[in-house]
This record gives C-alpha cells, sequence and structure tokens, in this order.
C-alpha cells in the first residue's frame, strides 16, 4: 500500500536555507502553501520566483519575506485562483507589477509587497503595503531616482537628482 498525499504545506520559517527556489517547485500539484519566512540572520532565498508557481493550482498561501528575492513578480502569479495570502515584503524585487496583478490582488485577503524597488506606477500594488518605487528612464542605461510616495486617493512625485 502506498500514501496518497491529498495536500502539502510547507514551513520553514526560521532556517539557514539559502539559493534559489527550485523551478520543480511547479511539479509539486498538491502544495497548498509555504511560509519560507524570515530566516536566520545572513542566510535567505535567492534569485527569482520561479514561473512555474503558476502551475500550483492549489496554492493559497505564498509566504517569503526578508529572504534575498530578486527580478520581477512572475505573471504567473496572476493564474493562482485560489491564492489568498501573498508576502514578498523586504526582498529586492525589482520590475513592473505584471499586466494581471491589479485583478489578482483583489482576490487576496492579505498582501504584502512592501520593502522592494518596484517600478512606478505602483497602482496595483497599494493594496500590498507599496508606497514607495522607482522610475527608469528607458532610453538611457542610466536610472533617474523617483519616490512614488501614495495615498489611497491621490499620489504625489517626488523627484530626485
Amino acid at each position: 500500500m502506498g500514501v496518497t498525499v491529498t495536500s502539502f504545506f510547507a514551513r520553514v520559517s526560521g532556517n539557514k536555507m539559502t539559493g534559489p527556489i527550485p523551478n520543480e517547485i511547479g511539479s509539486v500539484s498538491t502544495f497548498w502553501g509555504m511560509n519560507l519566512a524570515d530566516p536566520v540572520e545572513g542566510y535567505g532565498l535567492e534569485g527569482t520566483i520561479p514561473s512555474s508557481i503558476g502551475l500550483l493550482s492549489e496554492l493559497q498561501l505564498i509566504g517569503a519575506p526578508a529572504n534575498k528575492l530578486t527580478g520581477t513578480l512572475p505573471p504567473q502569479l496572476g493564474s493562482l485562483s485560489k491564492l489568498r495570502i501573498l508576502d514578498v515584503a523586504n526582498n529586492q524585487l525589482t520590475g513592473p507589477a505584471p499586466d494581471n496583478m491589479c485583478e489578482f490582488v483583489e482576490g487576496l485577503v492579505r498582501c504584502f509587497a512592501e520593502d522592494n524597488s518596484f517600478d512606478c506606477p505602483t497602482t496595483c500594488l497599494e493594496g500590498c503595503g507599496v508606497d514607495t518605487c522607482v522610475e527608469r528612464d528607458v532610453a538611457s542605461s542610466s536610472s533617474l531616482a523617483l519616490l512614488c510616495a501614495t495615498a489611497a486617493t491621490a499620489a504625489t512625485v517626488l523627484v530626485l537628482r
């Protein structure tokens, strides 16, 4: 007799893990939650969030704050219709919010993405605590730092030179 796994939750917070989230994570079809939060100082997951995460149709929780994740939020997050909690705060994520992010964020119960370096505008991420962003000058290789301090009804833009 074999063991049938109907659901799977990984809680490895306060750990000494390093390295990337493996692309193979998308093959764990019974994965419904992962808490990879608060690694021991000097440790933490690195690299990008793999696009294969969009294959985890049962995923309800992604908790990966205070790691060293880089790159953009993959648009495949938008296909996670059961996801209710997303916490990627205090990482090194960059880039624009995916086009499908506004609709995706509306379906979340909790969303935390502050203390990253997302490109302006971050309108879709305001519900995730994001109140600053970086304006990137696409025409040249240099970037202009632009802080976007946002409020629920208005946005204030401060240009730094």
